[in-house]
């Protein structure tokens, strides 16, 4: 299971470019098994843009999580504050392996009844994997078989003398 979480793109861009290394969030997701956070930038751009490895997940007060974060926050403590203004407890999912997608993915093409998320949503592991077409696959077949024929000929052209 993965989540798919809707991003400002300005914060999509921050940490598809390493500034920003925690995201920030009011409530977390409860399931333990999620591993991935797929980047969906809301509009304009209005697609997923990459995808992240979770790391740890962070808990506190908004003071004690700015104090923890700052330096790799991606974000103003201004912004950060007024986001969490009337919280008690503020989440930081710290970012690892950004993988930026450099065809970004339509999420209306994957996922039927598509909407962007107020928060996250769980996706399949799946959903988002680009699976090859029949003729790459052809294609890495015949290569295979061409590669083997290649190593097999020259021991048969080998005289000895």
């Amino acid at each position: 299971m993965d989540i798919l979480l809707s991003l400002k793109p300005v914060y999509a861009q921050a940490i598809l470019s390493g500034k920003k290394r925690y995201e920030f969030r009011r409530a977390i997701f409860k399931n333990p098994s999620v591993k991935k956070a797929y980047i969906y930038a809301t509009a304009p751009v209005s697609k997923i843009v990459g995808v992240f490895a979770i790391g740890k997940i962070l808990s506190g007060t908004p003071i004690e999580i700015w104090q923890k974060c700052k330096k790799h926050a991606g974000i103003t403590a201004d912004a950060f504050f007024k986001y969490y203004q009337d919280c008690q407890t503020a989440f930081a999912i710290q970012i690892r392996c950004v993988q930026n997608f450099l065809k970004q993915l339509d999420p209306y093409l994957k996922l039927p009844n598509f909407r962007p998320p107020q928060s996250f949503c769980y996706v399949r592991e799946d959903v988002f994997t680009e699976k090859p077409s029949l003729e790459s696959r052809l294609m890495t077949i015949y290569r295979t078989l061409s590669l083997n024929v290649l190593w097999e000929r020259p021991k048969s052209l080998i005289k000895e003398y």
